[in-house]
């Protein structure tokens, strides 16, 4: 939609509503997202929906690198087990890089300079 919240657009339409926590890359041109306990991309427009995760645990909270090459989320094995995982954007290369309880990671731009 556009910034005033005119011009909405459905991408998804599955018939169970559980796409959720979008997030947009850094380009603009794709958006990673939850769908049933995986992590997905898709085109701006909604087309070439992709699932890159794929068991075991539930996978929730997609936030794309600031140079668009990687995708960080959180995997849940149940019992408090939600390490954060990454992953290349394409969903190749997946690997905890955290113990424990994760929560829904975010990442920052670099500074000047760095």
């Amino acid at each position: 939609m556009h910034e005033n919240g005119t011009g909405q657009t459905q991408l998804t339409f599955d018939a169970a509503i559980h796409d959720e926590l979008p997030d947009w890359s850094p380009d603009g041109t794709k958006i990673a997202y939850q769908d049933a306990g995986r992590i997905w991309v898709m085109n701006a427009g909604g087309s070439g929906q992709t699932q890159l995760t794929y068991g075991p645990g539930s996978d929730f909270g997609p936030a794309w690198s600031p140079d668009g090459t990687q995708i960080a989320f959180v995997r849940d094995f149940g019992s408090g087990n939600r390490p954060i995982y990454l992953m290349s954007a394409d969903g190749t290369g997946q690997h905890a890089i955290t113990s424990g309880t994760g929560f829904v990671p975010a990442w920052q731009p670099l500074g000047v300079g760095q």
